[in-house]
């Protein structure tokens, strides 16, 4: 749920903030889950916190623990390098919340892309950028909709 999530992302906050370990472990099936994942913990990852990503992938006739196999991290780190080496540069702000089109999103700018979450599990929000951005699959887009409970991590065209 939205508040569960919201919940979560304050606790990450929180531990990034003072420094202490969080590892925000995530399970998903698909390119999209990941994205939200990975955008999710992006809007309160800094550059000198403890917070960490840790990938669980849910895949047919697999442990529910998988992805605390290293040969399991390893398959995922190749198989979605982009989604895992965005090279979105210093955050140069703090997550906040901003008005879309359907609702409200959180983002994050940084000084090479943004990262925009929709935590809403009913609201489908439409953002439109003033230019192009490019999106992880390294298509060029002018707005995007975020469907319930999805995420974007978008580069800046020359970043």
């Amino acid at each position: 749920s939205e508040q569960v999530w919201e919940m979560q992302v304050e606790a990450a906050d929180r531990a990034s903030f003072s420094f202490q370990p969080f590892i925000a472990a995530a399970a998903y099936k698909n390119a999209s889950q990941l994205e939200f994942a990975l955008a999710s913990y992006l809007l309160v990852a800094k550059s000198q916190g403890r917070v960490v990503f840790q990938p669980m992938p849910v895949y047919p006739n697999q442990s529910p623990d998988a992805g605390l196999n290293l040969a399991v991290l390893r398959r995922e780190m190749t198989k979605w390098k982009s989604y895992f080496r965005v090279p979105l540069g210093l955050g140069m702000q703090q997550r906040h919340q901003i008005q879309a089109n359907g609702g409200l999103v959180w983002r994050r700018r940084f000084s090479h892309g943004e990262v925009y979450v929709n935590s809403s599990a009913t609201n489908t929000v439409t953002l439109d950028f003033g230019g192009k951005m490019k999106r992880l699959d390294g298509t060029f887009i002018r707005s995007i909709r975020l469907s319930p409970q999805t995420g974007a991590i978008l580069r800046y065209p020359n970043g």
